[in-house]
């Protein structure tokens, strides 16, 4: 079973296709808690409040989120000081999972890094393939959810994240 997922998941991986997904638009994101890369544990609601917070799902296997890394980098460079948050949260399987310190400190990730081994807080929000990055408000609400990643995207993220800094003062 852990097999077919990953490889679904690889397969879906290389579709590259761009998606958003309004399926749970304005709906609020499940709660979780998941351990860190580095040891001890997060849940969402240590995210949520100061601005909008970026869910990037991915894999230390996944070409194209080791293609979309430097762009979420640059946009948590140039956007966390306003209050955005990304998490990425890897789906590494527990056979993989051993990988993930050393994508992350090749990648040089600047923001937490959470494991979601078995798949669950992945199959809650509707992940079907990678990356997937879910865009909350400050209060945890789904804005937009979006999959696949090729050069270029990145502009949609900033301008959405741009929206909900520009809307922060108020409520989301």
């Amino acid at each position: 079973m852990r097999m077919t997922r990953a490889l679904l998941l690889l397969i879906a991986c290389f579709s590259f296709s761009f998606s958003t997904s309004p399926a749970f638009a304005a709906d609020k994101a499940p709660s979780f808690t998941l351990e860190k890369v580095d040891g001890g544990r997060h849940k969402l609601a240590d995210f949520l409040g100061e601005g909008p917070v970026l869910l990037n799902f991915w894999a230390s296997w996944c070409k194209p989120c080791k293609q979309e890394a430097p762009h979420l980098i640059e946009l948590y460079k140039e956007m966390h000081d306003s209050g955005l948050q990304i998490v990425a949260i890897s789906v590494d399987d527990v056979n993989s999972v051993g990988k993930v310190k050393t994508a992350v400190r090749k990648l040089k990730l600047p923001y937490p890094v959470l494991l979601d081994p078995r798949g669950e807080y992945s199959k809650r929000l509707g992940v079907a393939s990678l990356p997937t990055n879910v865009l909350l408000d400050k209060n945890g609400k789904i804005v937009r959810t979006f999959t696949g990643f090729r050069p270029g995207d990145e502009k949609e993220f900033a301008a959405e994240i741009k929206k909900l800094l520009g809307s922060k003062k108020g409520d989301s």
